[in-house]
């Protein structure tokens, strides 16, 4: 009961309104010709604690948010999305997204990463199941997707891109007679 009271806790958090976020400025000092020059690179992050109810989860919460920034003034602001979500079934999301522009514009990073524990309920293939054929089975599954791109002119990037799929572990539960615990594997 604590766990639960502890993440429900978040939710009373200080709340971001009229379109306010937490603002992190950071100052860094270059030293150029004997000059000290002043930069100012501003980081934004905008959290939402969420929760949400479906019959498939229960009652599911966590956080969304985004983070901005800019790496320097001659380049489009960079983000980060991310979701991290747990349920009542013990299901777990995180997922963040992100976008990335380096100095000038130079590299612009794209990409994903999604990890997934998610144990469901399975009833086999096709129309004729019943439900005495109901089965839990439980994974963990990491994806990530990248893609890695310079500019060419402005508005014109070429690069490469890498998807990665790794089922970290696969269970599968007896839940009623007559089914079968070894599929999958």
């Amino acid at each position: 009961m604590r766990y639960y009271l502890g993440w429900i806790a978040l939710l009373f958090l200080p709340v971001l309104g009229e379109g306010r976020s937490i603002s992190f400025p950071v100052y860094r000092t270059l030293l150029i010709a004997d000059t000290a020059k002043e930069v100012h690179h501003k980081f934004q992050l905008i959290p939402l604690p969420v929760i949400f109810y479906t019959p498939e989860t229960k009652i599911a919460y966590g956080v969304l948010g985004v983070c901005l920034f800019r790496t320097d003034s001659t380049a489009r602001t960079s983000n980060v999305d991310f979701a991290i979500i747990h349920t009542q079934n013990a299901q777990t999301v995180i997922e963040p997204t992100y976008t990335i522009f380096t100095k000038q514009e130079k590299y612009l990073i794209r990409g994903m990463l999604l990890y997934t524990k998610f144990p469901e309920l399975y009833y086999g293939i096709g129309p004729g199941t019943a439900d005495s054929q109901e089965e839990l089975i439980s994974y963990k599954s990491l994806r990530a997707y990248n893609r890695f791109l310079r500019k060419l002119k402005p508005g014109w990037f070429v690069g490469i891109q890498q998807q990665y799929f790794k089922n970290i572990r696969h269970y599968s539960f007896v839940r009623s007679a007559g089914t079968r615990a070894d599929i999958g594997r």
